[in-house]
């Protein structure tokens, strides 16, 4: 894949797979000869190489409804300026673009560093396919926003039976 760099003609990323029996990550490209890419490959390899790195660190598939939780996310600074970023976690439907819920704040990343932020959110009330969206905006930047998502199933909270009178 290549794409334009603002300090050289052109800057090409190489995109290293693997083939192997066990292994489902092979099908990055839909036409070789035309280095075309699979769209959902490209949609998130394309926010990795973002100048501003974004991670939302949650990795679990299902969720119970209308849970408090707190959410890790880290921020890297790939440049050489300070960055002042109002950071939005979002809970959205799969299919659809209405945000259920929502918070932000601002944090400041110093050049060429890191940072990590825990934001509370609680889990949508209804149940079904959500995405969880991490965005952090770095205004007059080109590159901004930059994503991190994740799937999740929301279910119904889990209930424990009353204990037996004794």
């Amino acid at each position: 894949m290549i794409l334009p760099e603002p300090t050289t003609r052109f800057k090409v990323i190489c995109v290293t797979t693997v083939d192997l029996p066990h292994v489902f990550t092979c099908d990055n490209f839909r036409d070789v000869a035309a280095l075309k890419l699979e769209p959902q490959f490209e949609s998130y390899m394309g926010e990795a190489f973002k100048p501003l790195g974004v991670c939302l660190d949650f990795w679990q598939p299902a969720l119970s409804a209308g849970t408090n939780r707190v959410y890790r996310v880290t921020l890297v600074n790939d440049t050489h300026a300070p960055a002042r970023i109002r950071l939005s976690l979002a809970w959205v439907r799969e299919q659809g673009s209405a945000v259920i819920a929502q918070a932000e704040q601002f944090v400041e990343v110093t050049p060429v560093g890191r940072t990590c932020c825990d934001i509370a959110l609680a889990t949508p009330t209804d149940e079904g396919r959500y995405v969880l969206k991490a965005q952090a905006f770095w205004a007059g930047k080109p590159f901004s926003p930059t994503l991190s998502r994740r799937q999740v199933t929301v279910t119904k909270t889990e209930t424990r039976p009353s204990e037996p009178a004794r």
